[in-house]
């Protein structure tokens, strides 16, 4: 069911773009509202059909991966009984967790997304469904933020600041600005993926490994899982490690990746995937260069390659062997 005051929401957001100007890198943000989690995270919400709010998971003993401050956690439980999407990506928050990490660089409160994957649902269906509601600011304010949801509250909120993506210099501070760009979109208990448009991903290889980690029902939402392309304002692309692309050749499997320089924990297995015969498997500690070639046993035409780097899923896929005529 729609809100009373529909047509107002919708021309609220009809005017967001005027909030933000013609910055390539943003001026899409005010077509849908934004969740990021983890790739495991995904896969089992669009398993699910629905997303569900911490409380709620709880009751129903299902489990997920955790990836939030446990302090914030702690000092939040009024957030609980939400389902709780972003205005805008590239939060504060989210630059903070993306990323494979290495162990010692995770804060000693867990906050970290290894594989972040992002859901963009329909900004105005969302806005205008009933028991929707959004906040001035992060939630985590609890003394601050306020919260409403019609049209006129949406009108008292400062989009500025919600959709600003310049240095904390810029005035009003960066306390404020912290504060507004964490501004909520929130449904008690659970919010069904009806208005769900899109399911991003960083990468070719991020997104062939959600594909192999949804299984049978990957068919159902390959046509809506996109990678976005660099720079387009929707992942910071600069933390920890991830894996770019994966491809097979003869007797060997090509990884590109990203990594921040340093030594990663890394197991990599190679099996064969028509017979199940194990090809390679190797783990220990090393500096990965960001191109390399591993070779293994035997000449398959099609492999299953799994890569974990710091005991996060960072690859896991199909790979077949393509012909060099085409």
């Amino acid at each position: 069911m729609l809100k009373p005051d529909a047509d107002a929401i919708r021309e609220w957001i009809a005017n967001l773009p005027s909030q933000i100007g013609k910055d390539k890198r943003r001026a899409w943000w005010p077509q849908f509202a934004f969740r990021f989690d983890n790739l495991i995270s995904i896969a089992a919400i669009l398993r699910s059909g629905m997303l569900l709010s911490r409380k709620e998971c709880q009751a129903r003993e299902i489990e997920f991966y955790d990836a939030a401050n446990k302090s914030v956690i702690q000092q939040t439980p009024h957030a609980h009984d939400w389902v709780r999407l972003f205005f805008r990506p590239l939060t504060p928050t989210q630059y903070m967790m993306e990323g494979i990490r290495r162990t010692a660089e995770i804060p000693p409160t867990s906050e970290h997304c290894p594989v972040p994957v992002f859901l963009l649902f329909d900004l105005s269906t969302v806005l205008t469904m009933q028991g929707v509601s959004f906040t001035d600011g992060g939630m985590a304010n609890a003394a601050r933020y306020r919260m409403g949801d019609d049209a006129e509250f949406l009108r008292s909120i400062p989009m500025q600041w919600v959709y600003h993506d310049g240095p904390y210099c810029t005035p009003p501070g960066k306390d404020e600005l912290k504060f507004r760009r964490h501004a909520e979109i929130v449904k008690a208990k659970e919010l069904k993926l009806d208005a769900l448009k899109l399911v991003v991903c960083r990468t070719g290889a991020e997104r062939e490994t959600l594909l192999h980690v949804l299984g049978a029902d990957a068919a159902k939402w390959s046509d809506r899982i996109r990678i976005v392309p660099v720079g387009r304002g929707l992942f910071y692309r600069e933390q920890g490690f991830h894996v770019e692309e994966v491809r097979l050749t003869e007797g060997r499997v090509f990884f590109r990746v990203f990594r921040r320089r340093g030594d990663y924990r890394m197991a990599l297995r190679i099996v064969d995937a028509d017979t199940g015969t194990e090809l390679f498997y190797e783990s220990g500690v090393k500096e990965p260069p960001q191109t390399w070639e591993q070779p293994f046993a035997g000449n398959p035409k099609r492999v299953e390659v799994e890569l974990l780097v710091e005991d996060c899923l960072a690859y896991h896929g199909i790979v077949s062997r393509q012909s060099v005529f085409t």
